[in-house]
């Protein structure tokens, strides 16, 4: 019998700086990224977190949106991501929401716009927004 090999993925310019942000915030780092694919395809979500209560527990996917790149192409692939993991942790039946922390310029840049503000409703994203340099969060939305 094959043992599968897992390769986990790079991680992204922020991930270190939002998990001390939601260790600030009273969230405790369950797994530093969280398998959620099949033995036909690998997917690895950022961060599997719980309230310091116990009572609640998420999956969380960093995206940095760094100065220099397309906004554009960064939430494509942001969006379809977080489309991909939604459908994955479906199948998977997995009772954890997905939130997709991003940075605050990013949510009040690219994401503040018309288009951007229709697409996150018809598809109903759960957001984190952080601050990068002073390593907290900002805002849960919803």
């Amino acid at each position: 019998m094959e043992s599968l090999v897992f390769t986990l993925p790079a991680k992204d310019h922020y991930h270190d700086t939002v998990k001390r942000a939601l260790r600030k915030d009273g969230w405790i780092i369950l797994d530093d990224q969280y398998f959620i694919g099949t033995e036909a395809r690998q997917l690895w979500v950022d961060l599997h977190i719980e309230d310091a209560a116990g009572q609640r527990r998420l999956l969380v996917e960093v995206k940095s949106f760094l100065g220099g790149e397309s906004a554009v192409e960064n939430l494509a692939n942001a969006i379809g991501k977080y489309q991909i993991y939604e459908a994955a942790i479906a199948i998977r039946k997995l009772q954890l929401p997905l939130y997709l922390a991003i940075p605050i310029r990013a949510y009040e840049g690219i994401f503040s716009e018309d288009i951007v503000t229709e697409l996150t409703r018809n598809i109903e994203i759960n957001l984190i927004i952080y601050d990068p340099e002073n390593e907290v969060i900002v805002r849960w939305v919803p």
